[in-house]
């Protein structure tokens, strides 16, 4: 605990966000928990191999997500994540994995975005 309250105290960043760009060029953003994803760094990679612990996600902040008191657009970008991860899942080609990679970090006021895409 004190370990994140330090970090929170250190980042620079109010928010953080992960955007995922797809195929289509459409993307998806998620709001991001800074203790998750401050050291997210180009190259690195998220995978997933499972649907079962998609509501518990230690990179997402769920706050943001809440069906009564969240913000629309990440409700509907995150079931549109939980989708496209479903689909990568069930891609024999794939491996049974789901893997976007971290391709930079833009900052933007006291804003990051950390931009993602699939591998």
């Amino acid at each position: 605990m004190f370990g994140k309250k330090l970090l929170e105290y250190v980042s620079p960043y109010h928010r953080i966000f992960l955007t995922i760009q797809l195929e289509d060029n459409d993307i998806i953003s998620l709001p991001a928990v800074q203790t998750a994803t401050f050291f997210l760094t180009g190259g690195d990679v998220i995978m997933l191999d499972s649907l079962d612990n998609l509501d518990e996600l230690v990179f997402i902040d769920y706050s943001l997500l809440d069906k009564k008191n969240g913000e629309p657009r990440f409700i509907e970008d995150f079931d549109r994540f939980k989708e496209l991860v479903r689909k990568s899942l069930l891609q024999q080609e794939n491996n049974n994995l789901f893997k976007i990679t971290i391709n930079n970090k833009v900052i933007y006021g006291k804003n990051a975005n950390i931009l993602c895409s699939l591998i």
